[in-house]
């Protein structure tokens, strides 16, 4: 984790962004997941999709700004590496490739700053508090893996980025979230999943009900929905 003070910082940088009219409208239409892509095309940044080896994503700042970003990765992952690159921007950071994310205590400083932004512009508390109220879940209910799990659909992060945003928000104790970690999601798809249904590991499974008729969810083609 970062210092106090620069975490407070990234924070703030990263409420700026959010109170952008056109992110705020799309909230305000339904949306449930703040999209990374839209705020990098407002801020005039070229935003390429590849097919990638090793690498999640990377931040150019050269003749132009641009984003590139590993169309093979699973769609939490592939929002929380264009929220972290769009970091490196908002913080004045340079030209930088990464191939992880959650980086941990003693990485580099741009690093932490750019996770931390990351965390703060797609798992904001008052959208963690909006889909809570909507779902009729508590915070009682994120210690079910189920329901962290479609917490992160719902907000556009891997199940694991969704356990510790719920750390970072003072919602999870450090050991929960270590055993809630450890669960791997591939076994909560197949709890929720019919009997006999089959699916790669980039695809999702989505429990869509009554308290979902408000929010506009954005499933990827190949996911599968229990209703």
């Amino acid at each position: 984790m970062i210092a106090r003070g620069a975490a407070l910082k990234v924070a703030r940088i990263a409420a700026e962004v959010l109170a952008n009219p056109h992110t705020r409208a799309r909230l305000a239409d339904g949306y449930t997941r703040v999209d990374p892509i839209a705020i990098a095309e407002d801020q005039g940044i070229n935003v390429l999709v590849r097919p990638l080896d090793k690498l999640l994503g990377a931040f150019l700042r050269e003749d132009s700004v641009g984003i590139l970003l590993n169309q093979l990765r699973p769609a939490g992952m592939f929002h929380m590496t264009c929220a972290h690159e769009l970091g490196h921007f908002f913080l004045g950071h340079g030209s930088n490739t990464d191939d992880q994310l959650d980086y941990r205590s003693g990485a580099n400083e741009i690093e932490l700053e750019a996770d931390q932004f990351a965390y703060s512009l797609m798992a904001p508390l008052a959208l963690v508090v909006k889909v809570l109220k909507a779902q009729h879940w508590n915070w009682n209910s994120v210690r079910d893996p189920a329901t962290i799990y479609q917490l992160s659909l719902r907000l556009g992060l891997s199940y694991s980025a969704m356990v510790w945003s719920l750390v970072r928000l003072g919602k999870l104790d450090g050991a929960t979230a270590k055993s809630l970690a450890r669960i791997a999601p591939a076994n909560i798809k197949r709890a929720l999943a019919p009997q006999s249904s089959a699916f790669e590991a980039n695809q999702d499974v989505w429990r869509i009900g009554p308290n979902d008729k408000e929010s506009i969810l954005e499933p990827r083609p190949d996911d599968h929905i229990v209703l």
